[in-house]
């Protein structure tokens, strides 16, 4: 039996490769095999990692997504006894989803004795309405054997709606059966933390790369590790993988 990962969120731009990428680095730093599959036709950010050996999985043909394509990265899938992580690109969003629900993968995969779990981002700021909407319809379009991780990433602004956490909103009682887990994405100090890590992974290197590179100072390998500690942390209480 494998834990199959999917990262699904509708709106661009909102952190959905960064959970897929800490997850990945969790499970390269443990040493637990996984296979990591790019999806993402327009921005492949987990195969641009070398360390991370992700498969650039192509659903293009000529200028189009071919669903069909699909059928050869699921095939892989069924029958893997590893555990499994997928990228998706927001502009894969609707195809990916068109097509596990008119093949209805998610039992398949179940029936395989695989768990699926997806994990989609929650974000402050102007996207927030858009984030819980996403993951709303998620829940609503996908069987009840469907797990979900959600991550909530405080980057853009306060997640927080009228006052209300994520916790209390309507949405979250709605689908709390169905919530996995929570990860909360820790606020780090911008100006130093933050930009270590965008320097980090701008240079496309691991976190257990970065800390052992020349090419960041000893303050800057502190903060990555410190990001890194208390991500890592985070993930593992959250016993998903």
């Amino acid at each position: 039996m494998a834990i199959i990962h999917i990262s699904l969120q509708a709106k661009g731009g909102v952190g959905k490769s960064f959970l897929a990428l800490m997850l990945s680095m969790f499970y390269r730093h443990i040493e637990r095999p996984v296979k990591i599959f790019d999806t993402d036709p327009a921005n492949a950010t987990l195969f641009g990692f070398p360390a991370l050996e992700a498969e650039k999985f192509e659903i293009m043909k000529k200028d189009d997504i071919d669903k069909r394509l699909f059928d050869r990265l699921f095939s892989q899938i069924l029958s893997a006894t590893d555990d499994v992580i997928i990228d998706v690109g927001a502009n894969a969003f609707i195809p990916l989803c068109s097509y596990i629900i008119s093949n209805n993968l998610i039992t398949m995969l179940t029936q395989e004795g695989h768990q699926v779990i997806i994990h989609t981002s929650i974000v402050g700021g102007q996207n927030l309405k858009h984030t819980v909407n996403g993951f709303d319809a998620l829940c609503s379009q996908f069987p009840e054997s469907t797990g979900f991780v959600i991550w909530l990433n405080p980057f853009w602004g306060e997640i927080e709606f009228e006052g209300k956490s994520f916790e209390k909103l309507k949405v979250y009682e709605k689908h709390k059966s169905r919530i996995r887990s929570i990860i909360k994405i820790p606020e780090w100090d911008a100006s130093l933390h933050g930009r270590d890590l965008a320097a980090m992974l701008e240079k496309q290197k691991t976190f257990d790369e970065a800390l052992a590179s020349e090419d960041f100072s000893i303050f800057e390998r502190q903060r990555l590790n410190i990001i890194k500690n208390e991500m890592f942390q985070t993930i593992e209480t959250a016993q998903i993988v």
